[in-house]
């Protein structure tokens, strides 16, 4: 699960930055302990320029090619960077959510096929 804790209210300092960006800076992204988060704002020049580049190159390319074009804006809440892929990410978001629980569903088997959300 990408962002399993991100709220809407992460979303107003995410603008508020973006608002008060400088001049010439055309993607803003949440900088948690070192580490980049999401959501990530992109200026629509940016997006064109990233949707032009060849389909192989993607978003993390376009930023390491103008790393002066991108801004990262401190944060501290670890909401914007908290990833569950893996059980010791479940793990670790059980930590964080501590005294909530958190289940996760059990591995699918190859014999098993996933039932519809409608039965």
């Amino acid at each position: 699960a990408d962002l399993p804790l991100l709220a809407a209210t992460h979303i107003t300092p995410v603008l508020q930055a973006w608002w008060q960006r400088p001049a010439g800076i055309e993607a803003m992204m949440p900088l948690v302990g070192g580490v980049r988060g999401h959501p990530m704002l992109l200026s629509w020049q940016a997006v064109e320029r990233i949707v032009a580049t060849p389909r192989e190159l993607g978003i993390r390319d376009w930023l390491a090619a103008h790393t002066a074009a991108a801004a990262p804006f401190p944060a501290t809440d670890p909401a914007y960077i908290t990833d569950v892929d893996t059980p010791a990410d479940v793990d670790r978001l059980r930590t964080l959510v501590h005294p909530a629980t958190v289940t996760w569903p059990a591995p699918l088997r190859a014999t098993q096929a996933p039932q519809s959300a409608g039965r």
